[in-house]
């Protein structure tokens, strides 16, 4: 875990965030103390960063979760999903604002604008666009990337936008002018992170496993300003310190921490905090979050008691003449800072002129409230729609509460103490007073050595008591549903199976809601939750298999018919799901696995055939 000399890091928790693979996590930008999750289970989970039960489940996604991210308030998340449609939610209404679709391929990166309901998202289809939240349209689009965009950042003033790439670039975009400013940061090999300093024009850009360094690069002369040696790992996340004096970077189970200028390495710090995602400061302390498969850990670093690394060039600058380092001072802090006020920022000269804005899309992407589509209209902003857009506006400050912003504590175990001479003496044989004793100090054991299984328990546990507090047995739709909607897939089986035992429950309306959990559970490496779904395909084929056929291949009459207008839109969406779960199955049967033998016992593709 850590260090118990120093003690300067240590893990918060480890929890099972998802019912499948976690593909994405970010931490709030305020103070980090709020943790957004998104998954293969098509599900976002939002938490407290020290709490494993989440706060709010969103459901909704048709496709996996590949990003998300905070608003500046942290009132709103956005999720980027898999097929390019965007969700945005309202953390505190528990809504969704707004549906966008325009990307056509996965968006792996967002970012909210600072001073507006501004949303830009960066898509595997090579493109970066610009989204009006509130006003359901697309500002922009961005092109010039020949390669998936793997982060985004607005500059703290909102004028600007960095997009980083595979393709080996980063380029900095005017969002008023609509073009690009700066495009000449060529790197060694993919670049995963850019972050602006907080205050100067100064952008650091990431790279990968390729080339494993930081660059950090001048945004008032458009040059290479330094860059640090290559570290051993690639490069996930960096993050500025609220100063601005340190640029801290994660990478695989390792903190470091850089000047900019010159580029020096002025913290090392091993953290077992394997593939870390996201990095946020929190008063004195650096919140980290990671995950893999299913779970999400969450690290504390004090950074008061990360050891400062001394070197030569320490040294020699301590030993240069005081004229030179007071020169050297000077120029060091003479870069220009952003601008947080209405006036227009002038245009900085580039080495060479930048390139005409882009031509303006055909259309405009549509957008759709709460699901649905918006109309589209004729064409993206114009020039000065985008001006007034991104005008300084008064930005609210949703303060969190005090319990919130203290700092985290180390756990008792790392707390180093000397030794005394009771240590040394053996433990006096404590026997349990009565029956009571001995079972809450086994469960203390339990819970003390197998805390993800008790994390497991726990979320099963609440999931359940969720379903049993909307059951009843002449409308069952309800429990499920909630089930479903929490994520938890061992609940989800739990009620499936008692559903199983009476038939009676099941209608059509029922078999809608349970087809699209089907695929997952066959998926699943449990051979119980892969026996599950298929007794409910069973089931499902035998009860309602030649209705749904009957229906949809009857053609439509001329007759207004409400009912069976309803019945038909029911029976083509278990009629679509049933074919490409068919698929599935022929899948598995040709494996050679258990679970394909389970498959295979259960006669499921003999059931099929009902739908030829």
């Amino acid at each position: 875990m850590s260090d118990s000399k120093d003690r300067s890091n240590w893990k918060i928790c480890e929890f099972v965030a998802h019912g499948a693979n976690v593909n994405c996590l970010a931490l709030s930008p305020g103070n980090g103390r709020t943790l957004a999750t998104g998954g293969e289970d098509r599900r976002v989970n939002v938490w407290m960063v020290g709490n494993p039960t989440p706060l709010l489940t969103i459901s909704g996604m048709t496709s996996p979760v590949q990003s998300v991210a905070f608003n500046n308030a942290e009132n709103w998340v956005a999720a980027g999903s898999k097929s390019g449609v965007i969700k945005v939610f309202d953390c505190e209404e528990n809504r969704v604002v707004r549906t966008i679709s325009g990307h056509t391929a996965a968006v792996c990166s967002l970012d909210f604008h600072r001073y507006g309901d501004i949303l830009a998202s960066g898509s595997m289809d090579t493109n970066l666009k610009l989204w009006d939240v509130r006003r359901k349209g697309c500002i922009f689009t961005y092109h010039g990337h020949k390669e998936v965009i793997n982060s985004l950042q607005f500059t703290p003033d909102g004028k600007w936008i960095v997009s980083a790439s595979d393709d080996k670039t980063a380029k900095v975009w005017d969002l008023s002018a609509g073009r690009v400013l700066f495009d000449k940061m060529s790197h060694n090999g993919p670049v995963t992170a850019v972050r602006f300093h907080p205050k100067e024009l100064l952008l650091a850009t990431a790279t990968g496993s390729a080339d494993r360094r930081v660059r950090f690069w001048d945004l008032d002369s458009m040059s290479l300003v330094s860059e640090t040696p290559p570290e051993s790992n690639g490069i996930r996340c960096i993050h500025f310190d609220a100063k601005g004096d340190v640029l801290y970077t994660g990478s695989q189970d390792m903190l470091k921490g850089y000047t900019c200028e010159p580029a020096k390495n002025v913290y090392t710090q091993p953290v077992s905090w394997g593939k870390v995602a996201s990095i946020a400061q929190s008063g004195e302390q650096l919140i980290g979050a990671s995950f893999q498969q299913t779970s999400v850990s969450l690290w504390c670093i004090d950074t008061k008691r990360l050891k400062h690394k001394a070197n030569e060039d320490e040294v020699l600058a301590a030993q240069l003449p005081q004229q030179q380092q007071t020169h050297q001072s000077l120029s060091s802090s003479s870069r220009k800072q952003f601008e947080y006020s209405k006036q227009e920022r002038p245009f900085t000269q580039a080495s060479s002129q930048p390139p005409p804005p882009p031509a303006a899309e055909s259309r405009r992407e549509s957008t759709g409230d709460d699901g649905g589509d918006s109309p589209p209209t004729n064409h993206e902003m114009q020039l000065e729609e985008r001006k007034q857009l991104f005008e300084y506006r008064q930005k609210l400050v949703l303060t969190p509460p005090e319990k919130y912003a203290s700092p985290f504590q180390p756990p008792p175990e790392d707390i180093a103490a000397q030794p005394a001479e009771s240590d040394f003496k053996p433990a006096p044989v404590k026997f349990p007073n009565s029956a009571a004793d001995h079972d809450n100090r086994c469960l203390t054991e339990i819970k003390k050595n197998h805390s993800d299984i008790c994390q497991a328990l726990h979320s099963r546990l609440h999931a359940i008591q969720e379903a049993y507090s909307k059951w009843s047995l002449n409308d069952p739709k309800p429990a499920l549903e909630t089930t479903i909607n929490l994520g938890d897939q061992s609940a989800t089986v739990d009620l499936l199976t008692l559903m199983l035992g009476k038939r009676s429950l099941w209608s059509l309306d029922m078999a809608v809601i349970v087809l699209p959990e089907v695929k997952p559970l066959l998926r699943s490496k449990k051979e119980v939750y892969v026996k599950c779904a298929c007794d409910i395909l069973l089931l499902i084929l035998k009860s309602f298999g030649p209705l749904i056929k009957v229906t949809v291949s009857t053609p439509v009459g001329a007759k207004v018919d409400l009912i069976r207008e309803e019945r038909l839109e029911k029976c083509q969406t278990c009629h679509s799901h049933l074919w490409v779960i068919r698929d599935d199955v022929v899948k598995l049967c040709e494996e050679a696995n258990q679970i394909s033998k389970i498959v295979k016992n259960s006669s499921l593709m003999n059931e099929f055939s009902v739908l030829d």
